[in-house]
This record gives structure tokens, sequence and C-alpha cells, in this order.
């Protein structure tokens, strides 16, 4: 499939062969905490009919930030399969059905980022207690069929949050 500068690959018809993180771990943990602001600057200056705008049955940019604040307790659970030494980690559901089952068009953004600002900044701080042995663990990831240090997990969270900020820029400007 061609992408146009306006249209990205779907994230889960990507491929992860291999993974190489090519960041230091500070790098990482800066943006992780800076996603929030990113987000929160770029979507309030959205008209709130454009925010929730849905087409073609498509998520609204609001129902992506909305999306990107539920994906936050699979991060951490995942932090915890780290830490106990489990062998796979734990699993995407497999659906994003509860993006409108939440009804994120419904709620205020300025709560949705700020609601992502906290968890995110909790979420970091927990990765900062994580012990040495957890950074050293390598886990398997089932859907992309390798396996992660905690380095490449908390690499791939930024990889997600900066696939849904494009899309958020896109669905601006469409």
């Amino acid at each position: 499939m061609a992408v146009s500068e306006h249209c990205q690959q779907p994230w889960l018809e990507r491929t992860w062969h291999e993974w190489t993180v090519n960041k230091d771990t500070s790098q990482i943990m800066e943006e992780l905490l800076l996603f929030p602001g990113q987000v929160s600057e770029l979507v309030k200056s959205i008209e709130p009919s454009k925010r929730t705008q849905i087409s073609d049955g498509a998520w609204s940019i609001q129902e992506h930030v909305g999306h990107l604040l539920a994906m936050e307790s699979l991060w951490i659970a995942r932090l915890d399969n780290f830490e106990l030494n489990h062998e796979v980690l734990r699993p995407w559901n497999g659906h994003n059905n509860d993006v409108r089952a939440a009804r994120f068009n419904e709620q205020s953004i300025q709560a949705l980022c700020r609601d992502l600002s906290d968890i995110r900044t909790a979420f970091v701080e927990f990765v900062g207690e994580m012990s040495d042995i957890a950074w050293q663990r390598r886990i398997y990831h089932e859907r992309l069929q390798i396996h992660f240090m905690l380095k490449d997990h908390l690499a791939f969270i930024v990889e997600h949050d900066q696939h849904h900020l494009k899309t958020i820029q896109n669905l601006m400007h469409a």
C-alpha cells in the first residue's frame, strides 16, 4: 500500500521483523513524558466540531486522544510483566471496541488531555522505580513475534504515540 503524506499505514498493518532502538533511555523517557503536552497543545486550537468529526467510520481526533489514554493501562500492565519475569508480554485485547464504548467524543478534551498527562507521569515514575534486573529481561511480544527488553517496550510506546500524533495532524488537515 502506498502511503501519501496525508495517509499513513494503519498501525496494525505495520510489520516488525526486528526491533532496533537507536535512542538512549533518557531520550525515550523524555519523549514519553513530553508527549501528553504535545497532544494537548495540538488539539486545543481545533474547533470542537472538528475534534469529534467521524469520517468513513474512522476515529475522530478526540477518539484518538481517548485511545491513547486507554492504552496506558496496557503499558502499565506490561511493566509488571518485566518486573515479575513473565515469558510473554500481556497481549493487547485484539480490538479497540473500548474507544467507541467510552464515548470520548462526549467528554471534555481538556479532561482527556489532563488524564493522559497524569497517567503518563505516573507511568514514567513507575518506570524510574523498575529494578535493574527488569531492565535486562527479554520478554516475547506475541503479536509482533519478537522479544522486547524494557527499553524496547518504551520505544514501542513512543512509536505508537507518534503514529497517533501524526494521525491527529492528518485529521486536522482533512
